[in-house]
C-alpha cells in the first residue's frame, strides 16, 4: 500500500500523526501539482492543522472514507479530496479536478456569464396564442426595448433580411410537421439599419402545468464571426489575386504520401485542374525537362535535410510542345520534435522574362555581327563624372588597347582625334544642347598608333539616365 500511494499518478498526502505533531509527506504526482498551482511548503504543512485530520492515530471503520473540500494554502477554491484512514495515518487522494464548479460559481451566474459573453438568448413562443416571452439579451440582439414586449411572430418575421426569409419560414415547417429540433443561421435587420447573424436552436415542448404546445429556441449572435470570417475570406482573396497577377503559385509536398498540393489556384501554372487534395508527386515530375529532374531531386532532398530555403530554376512542359522556366523556392516545415511534415515552397513563372532575355541575346548577337560587319563601335560618356565605356569594336578603330581603358574627353581630343580637325570637335563637345536636341553627326579624322589615320563618322545622342546626362553614340569607320 504504501508503494501504491507513492507512486500513484494521482496527487496524495499522507498525514502521520506523532507525540511532537503530525507530519506530512507528498507523493510525486501532488508535489508537481503543487508546483503547478503555486503551493508552498507551508501551504502543505497546513493540513496537519486541520481539526478534521487532527483525529486519533485510527479512525472508525465506518470513517474509513470520506469525501472533504479542504481549503488549501491560497487557493480560492477549495480542493476535493477522499480522506481514507490507513495504518494509523490519514490518507488524502486529491481531486482538484472533480471540484464542482458551482461551488465558487453558481448555475444562474455561468448561465448569465455564457449569455453576455457568448451573446446568448432565450425565447418562448406559445404556438396556439402567439405569444411570446424574451429575455433581455434578445431585446439587446434585435436592438428593440423590453417594455414593449415581444413582438408577434409576423412582426418577428419582418425583422429578417429579406434573403433568408423563405430560409426561416422552411425551418418552421420542417417543426410543424413533428421534428423535435431544427437549426438554422439567418440574419435580422434592426430597427437602425444594422445586420445582424443570429444562429438559432429551436426545439419544441409541453408546459408541464398547462400542456400549452411551446417553441423554446436558443438564440447566438454570430455577428462578430461571420464578420472576421468574411474579412478573413476577403483577405485570402486580395492575397490569392496578388499571387496571381505576380505569377506566384504556393505549393505544399506531404513527404509520406508523396503528393503535391497547392493552396491557390496554383496548379494552372502546370496545366492542371485545381483539386484540393492534390496529386502524386510522380505526376508533377512527370512533367519536368529530362535535363532538370535530377537537380530538382537534389533541391528537395537538400531543403528536406536542412532549415534553409533553397533555390532553383526548373523547366516544366507548357504542355503544347515547349518549356516553361519555374523559379522555386522550398523549405522544410518541421514539428516540435525537429520531424520534417511537409516541403512548403512557391513558384514564379519567370517564362516571358526568359523568352525576353532570349530575344535580347538574339537581338545584341545580331546588332554585334552587324557592327563588326560594318566597322562601328559604340561608346557613352556620363557627362558630370566623365566616365567613358567603349566595346571592343571602339578599341579596334582607335587601335588602343583595352587594358587602358577607355580615354576621357580631354585624352581623346589630345591623343586620338587628328589636331586639324581637334579645335571643331572640341567645340562641338562645348556646345549646349541637351536631350532633346536631335542626334548630332560629325566626319572627322583619328590618328593611329602607327602614324596611320582613319577617317570616322559618328552620331552622338545625349539623354537623361537616373539624374545623369550622358552622351552615348556610334562611330563608324568611313575611310574607303
Amino acid at each position: 500500500m504504501d508503494e501504491l500511494w507513492r507512486t500513484a499518478p494521482t496527487p496524495a498526502v499522507c498525514i502521520v500523526p506523532g507525540a511532537a505533531g503530525c507530519r506530512i509527506a507528498l507523493n510525486p504526482a501532488a508535489e508537481a501539482w503543487g508546483r503547478r498551482v503555486g503551493l508552498e511548503p507551508a501551504d502543505w504543512e497546513q493540513l496537519a492543522e486541520l481539526p478534521s485530520l487532527r483525529a486519533a492515530s485510527a479512525a472508525p471503520a465506518d470513517e474509513s472514507v470520506v469525501d472533504l473540500d479542504l481549503p488549501l494554502g491560497r487557493l480560492p477554491w477549495p480542493v476535493a479530496c477522499r480522506r481514507v484512514a490507513w495504518q494509523g495515518n490519514w490518507l488524502l487522494w486529491l481531486m482538484p479536478d472533480a471540484t464542482p464548479l458551482s461551488r465558487w460559481v453558481s448555475p444562474t451566474e455561468q448561465i448569465a456569464l455564457m449569455q453576455d459573453i457568448g451573446r446568448m438568448g432565450v425565447g418562448v413562443r406559445d404556438l396556439a396564442t402567439g405569444e411570446g416571452f424574451w429575455d433581455a439579451q434578445v431585446y439587446r440582439m434585435l436592438g428593440l426595448e423590453p417594455a414593449a414586449g415581444a413582438p408577434s411572430l409576423a412582426q418577428a418575421l419582418e425583422m429578417v433580411h429579406p434573403d433568408d426569409i423563405a430560409l426561416l419560414r422552411e425551418s418552421n415547417l420542417v417543426l410543424q410537421q413533428g421534428t423535435e429540433r431544427s437549426s438554422l443561421r439567418f440574419r435580422v435587420v434592426r430597427p437602425d439599419g444594422t445586420v445582424r447573424w443570429l444562429k438559432s436552436s429551436t426545439e419544441l415542448r409541453r408546459h408541464p402545468q398547462t400542456a400549452a404546445e411551446l417553441a423554446v429556441t436558443l438564440l447566438v449572435d454570430d455577428t462578430e464571426l461571420i464578420d472576421r470570417d468574411q474579412q478573413q475570406r476577403h483577405t485570402n482573396d486580395l492575397l490569392g489575386r496578388a499571387l496571381t497577377l505576380a505569377g506566384i503559385s504556393v505549393w505544399q509536398v506531404d513527404p509520406d504520401q508523396q503528393r503535391i498540393r497547392f493552396l491557390d489556384q496554383g496548379a494552372r501554372i502546370l496545366n492542371r485542374s485545381y483539386s484540393p487534395e492534390g496529386f502524386p508527386l510522380a505526376d508533377m515530375r512527370g512533367t519536368v525537362h529530362p535535363d532538370d529532374l535530377h537537380d530538382m531531386r537534389r533541391y528537395a532532398d537538400e531543403a528536406l535535410a536542412g532549415h534553409h530555403v533553397v533555390d532553383a530554376v526548373t523547366r516544366f512542359s507548357d504542355g503544347a510542345g515547349g518549356w516553361k522556366h519555374l523559379l522555386t523556392r522550398r523549405v522544410a516545415q518541421r514539428d516540435e520534435q525537429g520531424k520534417v511534415t511537409a516541403l512548403l515552397g512557391v513558384a514564379l513563372d519567370l517564362s516571358e522574362l526568359v523568352r525576353q532575355r532570349e530575344l535580347s541575346l538574339s537581338l545584341l548577337s545580331r546588332m554585334e555581327l552587324a557592327a563588326e560587319t560594318l566597322g562601328v563601335g559604340f561608346w557613352s560618356r556620363d557627362v558630370q563624372t566623365d566616365t567613358v565605356e567603349w566595346d571592343a569594336r571602339m578599341y579596334q578603330l582607335y587601335g588602343r588597347r583595352p587594358e587602358e581603358g577607355a580615354p576621357p574627353l580631354a585624352e581623346w581630343l589630345g591623343r586620338h582625334v587628328h589636331p586639324d580637325d581637334a579645335p571643331r570637335m572640341t567645340r562641338r563637345a562645348q556646345a549646349r544642347w541637351d536631350h532633346r536636341s536631335p542626334a548630332v553627326q560629325e566626319t572627322f579624322r583619328i590618328r593611329l598608333p602607327d602614324g596611320g589615320e582613319r577617317w570616322i563618322t559618328g552620331w552622338t545622342r545625349r539623354l537623361l539616365r537616373e539624374g545623369h546626362t550622358v552622351d552615348f553614340g556610334l562611330h563608324m569607320d568611313v575611310t574607303e
